[in-house]
């Protein structure tokens, strides 16, 4: 009985081991799709928001009392955490919330990106987000300053992570 006992026990882990191997990758496979899609998306959105002839006329007019508001229902309708334009040199202009701590960088790009970010949200804690940047240029192709739209990672894509996959994920 151990003879055909022992063997038949391996094979069996063996099998197992390779079933949960399988698994792990296929749930790898479609968690590195959804993020991509997401990061996609984010790049999209940011640039349509940067193309938006509004917010390129209130960033050139330098109206902050009318950008604040707009970049608010951008903010809301988009689902973003947070939003924020940085000026040609890199200088904050307005962001929401407005006590933010975010790490917007004062690099210039030429075109939009997007992509995962880690920082410290309030000193102490990591923040993972989702951030896309896009220049804002006017008519003659000039930077007139840049848009920043970040999506903070939250339970809500764990759980669709989680629906997609099977796999819980962590942030």
């Amino acid at each position: 009985v151990l003879l055909v006992g022992v063997p038949s026990v391996y094979l069996i882990d063996q099998e197992l081991s390779r079933q949960v191997e399988a698994r792990l990758a296929q749930g790898s496979s479609a968690s590195r799709a959804l993020f991509d899609a997401e990061v996609r998306e984010m790049r999209d959105l940011v640039t349509l928001t940067s193309e938006r002839p509004t917010l390129r006329r209130l960033l050139s007019e330098g109206n902050q009392a009318e950008l604040l508001p707009y970049l608010a229902t951008i903010q809301e309708t988009a689902g973003l955490s947070h939003i924020a334009v940085t000026n040609g040199q890199g200088d904050m202009v307005v962001q929401l919330p407005a006590t933010a701590t975010l790490p917007y960088t004062a690099t210039a790009i030429t075109q939009p990106t997007a992509g995962f970010v880690a920082y410290t949200g309030n000193g102490t804690e990591w923040v993972v987000a989702l951030e896309g940047r896009a220049p804002i240029l006017d008519t003659n192709e000039q930077r007139l300053g840049t848009i920043h739209e970040i999506h903070q990672m939250d339970e809500v894509l764990l759980n669709e992570l989680f629906q997609e996959t099977g796999l819980y994920h962590n942030l």
